[in-house]
């Protein structure tokens, strides 16, 4: 082989070694792409009729095929690197190893020159054929995969026998390791996980307080109790079924209420439900011979204990917004609706009659903060990470009272590793409201929008 020759078949090797180290790259961007990509921004796409996205939609779809792929291709890449790289780039520096006096034996200088070959074509592999891509890949994976997306069709479509056959024997493996093989790549997320992603997404800006709040409330949906979110006996407004039409008008327009429950003897012997539309068809009945016993509907019962969740899927299955909960010896504990349900995601609703009052949870100049007494121990862990456990009580009046072991009394005081509270009012033997004093002072990061403030 004469000099240009010579010259010309390294060229050629070093044209290799170059296609090899971007065929590489361009197998790690492809993996990395099609693993991170967001399925739902790919189906928005495809959808407006971007037919690189239905091409990158099908890989998705196939995810398994597609990344045993360019599993295969970075594989080949790799090692056609270490075979052509290491002896192009030794061949070219032994004579100027020997030029330069570093090593007179050409054994030497050949020994030397792979050396200095198999760290050089390392680097490459590693910086340009892995760092780089992958880096491009995890930070603009829908441009990166929509730009792979055909080139990947077609290496696929190429490689099919051996991508069967790789993936059959693998799943093989596994099967013999006693470990049943996953169908596809499906990025799932715990619950956990998605709240850290709601949190981080808030601190990016992506979203705001409302929004992170609402989705904090639904991944907390399943773990509240309908006794939660009922309205307590104590507060419920019923009447007798014996009670005469006009008494009944008069009850209806002070409440404000469309539904209200029906008792026959004791508040624990609910019967049935009236609807003020029910009222208002039999009206002109209604003074000759009244009774609410003949227009009253039906009530749903529930436990205390049932979930919103499953609440919610009783009231869609009985075509109810009203239901009546039940303790565990049978008696009323409460009433339940489902604005009460629609609160526990969104917060608070006001009717359109209610009175304003002052907010449940008010923070004072002093740095004391104001609750009333059925505030929820969850939603003051939620907004000051307290973490207070109390399983017998729900509010914040329950866990005075459990702690005291008594009815509380005004200057009462009970306290936790992280608050202070003092009972400030009582009503009767509830206690209606409770000062509140963190451990520390640094309140500053609590969200405004969850709290009133004193002005």
């Amino acid at each position: 082989m004469d000099a240009s020759q010579h010259t010309w078949a390294i060229v050629l090797r070093l044209a290799a070694v170059a296609a090899l180290v971007s065929a590489n790259a361009f197998f790690v961007a492809a993996e990395f792409a099609l693993v991170s990509v967001r399925r739902s921004r790919i189906e928005e796409l495809a959808s407006h009729g971007n037919s690189l996205a239905r091409v990158v939609q099908r890989a998705v779809a196939d995810l398994d095929r597609y990344i045993a792929g360019t599993q295969l291709g970075i594989t080949i890449a790799s090692l056609g690197l270490g075979w052509v790289g290491e002896s192009t780039l030794a061949t070219m520096l032994t004579p100027w190893l020997q030029r330069l006096g570093v090593a007179d034996a050409t054994a030497t200088a050949h020994q030397i020159a792979i050396t200095i070959a198999f760290v050089t074509i390392t680097f490459m592999h590693v910086v340009l054929g892995e760092l780089v891509p992958k880096s491009l890949a995890l930070q603009y994976p829908e441009t990166t995969a929509l730009w792979i997306g055909r080139p990947m069709q077609f290496a696929v479509g190429v490689m099919r026998p051996f991508i069967w056959a790789l993936n059959g024997t693998g799943f093989l493996v596994l099967r013999l390791l006693g470990i049943k093989p996953s169908p596809a790549h499906h990025p799932l997320h715990t619950v956990e996980e998605l709240k850290i992603l709601v949190d981080a997404s808030h601190k990016g800006g992506v979203l705001d307080e409302t929004e992170r709040e609402i989705l904090q409330r639904v991944f907390r949906f399943g773990e509240v109790m309908t006794r939660q979110a009922m309205l307590h006996r104590t507060q419920m407004k019923c009447v007798p079924v014996d009670i005469p039409y006009d008494e009944l008008c008069r009850v209806l327009e002070e409440t404000h209420f469309t539904r209200i429950p029906v008792y026959e003897g004791t508040i624990d012997n609910i019967i049935g439900v009236l609807h003020l539309k029910d009222l208002f068809r039999h009206a002109r009945s209604c003074h000759d011979g009244f009774r609410v016993r003949d227009i009253m509907r039906e009530p749903l019962f529930v436990p205390e204990t049932l979930s919103i969740e499953l609440l919610l899927n009783e009231f869609r299955r009985n075509r109810a917004q009203m239901a009546i909960v039940l303790d565990e010896f049978g008696g009323t504990a409460g009433l339940v609706t489902l604005k009460d349900v629609l609160d526990e995601i969104v917060g608070h609703i006001g009717e359109e009659y209610e009175v304003q009052e002052e907010p449940d949870i008010l923070r004072g100049d002093d740095g004391i903060i104001w609750l009333k007494g059925h505030v929820r121990i969850d939603d003051l862990n939620d907004l000051f990470d307290l973490q207070i456990e109390e399983p017998d009580a729900d509010t914040v009046g329950g866990l005075v009272m459990n702690r005291l072991g008594r009815i509380p009394t005004v200057g009462d005081t009970v306290e936790d590793e992280r608050a202070r509270f003092r009972v400030e009012a009582v009503t009767g033997l509830r206690v209606s409201r409770v000062a509140m004093q963190l451990a520390t002072l640094a309140t500053a990061d609590t969200p405004e929008e969850a709290v009133g403030s004193e002005r």
